[in-house]
């Protein structure tokens, strides 16, 4: 039997694919591209968390297909803890094709920067066994 994308299941953990991205140390930035990456398929984001060892001031995180924010709001940053950020209700905001970036943005204040600051983004890959 051969092995394609219509045999793995849409919920299979093989077909999630983790993006790890270090937000940098910079104060007084606003909506500053962290990372952009193009999966090369068509692709829906499953959940972005962010984490850092230490915060100052006010820091967040925003994640983009193109241009399009697939937060509900930006994610926050809390000293020393994992926090999940909310998507967006509707899974065709969430979802991008083969020539989309995922695109990792981060604002800061007048004095916020984090320590080994990360957004976590897990995303799958579309047309999968059990989709349309």
């Amino acid at each position: 039997m051969s092995f394609s994308d219509r045999n793995v299941h849409k919920d299979a953990e093989i077909a999630v694919k983790t993006l790890v991205v270090a937000i940098p140390t910079a104060v007084s930035q606003s909506d500053v591209v962290a990372y952009s990456h193009t999966p090369g398929f068509d692709f829906e984001i499953l959940s972005v968390k962010s984490y850092c060892r230490v915060k100052a001031g006010t820091v967040t995180g925003q994640v983009k297909v193109a241009t399009t924010s697939v937060l509900q709001s930006a994610a926050a940053f809390t000293t020393a803890t994992e926090v999940a950020a909310s998507l967006v209700a509707s899974r065709a905001g969430r979802r991008g094709t083969r020539t989309q970036a995922i695109n990792v943005h981060f604002t800061t204040d007048g004095t916020g920067a984090l320590t080994n600051g990360f957004l976590t983004i897990r995303y799958r890959k579309r047309h999968l066994a059990g989709e349309g």
